[in-house]
Parts: structure tokens; sequence; C-alpha cells
């Protein structure tokens, strides 16, 4: 007998959503429908896209690293989106195109964050750059939550 089964869930693009995992990123996020609880899932793609990093960091069997990778797209896609909505859902719209201007400065700073990690890299491994990379993403929301619950109460007003 099944203890358990998971709901169906119709993936965009069908087959394509097996070897692009966003996807099912996108799928899962639109199941849920709007929720109240949409700091918890943007704190739990955060934490869950850097602790799989790690995964992938530091896992020597290709098998985990797929899975983690796998991980990584969906995980990615929840907390990007979710994030995105919240931005534009919580901003006036007076202040919203300035909000989106500094929230785009997040892409403008990837060629410096690269420079970083490449030079954390040539210094010690790339094992060593990824996984200081996961820490830098997990560590700050993870603190900002445990002490504060912000980011978990300001989100869920949503």
């Amino acid at each position: 007998t099944r203890l358990a089964h998971l709901p169906v869930l119709a993936l965009p693009g069908g087959d394509r959503a097996a070897t692009e995992p966003w996807r099912l990123g996108a799928a899962v996020l639109a199941s849920l429908g709007r929720t109240n609880r949409t700091g918890s899932i943007v704190v739990f793609g955060t934490l869950g896209f850097g602790g799989a990093l790690v995964v992938f960091a530091l896992s020597p069997v290709y098998q985990v690293s797929v899975a983690a990778m796998v991980a990584l797209g969906v995980l990615r896609s929840m907390y990007m989106t979710t994030a995105s909505t919240a931005l534009q859902a919580l901003v006036p719209n007076q202040l919203r195109g300035r909000v989106m201007g500094i929230y785009s400065l997040t892409w403008s700073f990837l060629p410096l964050g690269g420079l970083i990690g490449g030079s954390v890299d040539a210094e010690s491994n790339v094992l060593m750059g990824v996984s200081s990379f996961s820490a830098s993403k997990v560590l700050p929301l993870a603190r900002c939550t445990r002490t504060t619950g912000t980011v978990g109460v300001m989100a869920s007003s949503v």
C-alpha cells in the first residue's frame, strides 16, 4: 500500500522541464498560488540554494552533483521569482522605478564578485571559492532571519 504520494504537477514545457530545472521551480510556485508564506519561500529557497551549492562543491560523486544541480535550478527559480514579486508588490508605485533600479544593481556587481571569486580560486582552489560563495549567501540571511525575523515578516505581508 502507498503511504503517501505527491500531487500531480503539470510541468511547463513538458519533457523540457527535465533538462531545465527552473521550469519545475516555476511549476511549484504556480501550484502554490497566492500564499501568505512568501517570506518562508524566499528564505527556504535562498538557504536551500546555498546548501545545494555546498553539496555540489563538496561532492566527489557525479550523481550527487547532478542532483545538486537540479536542486540549484529549482531553488533559484523559487527564491528569485518570489523575491522579485514581493519587491514589486511591497514598493509604492511612485518608488518602484527607483527601487527596481537599485535591485538591478545586483546583476551589475556580478563581474566584481567573479573577480573576487576568481582571486580566491587562484590563491586556494575552486572548492574553497564555491564554498565561500555559498557561505556568503547563506550566513547573512540565516542570521537576519534568526535574530530579527525581518525577512519572513516583511515578505509575508504580500
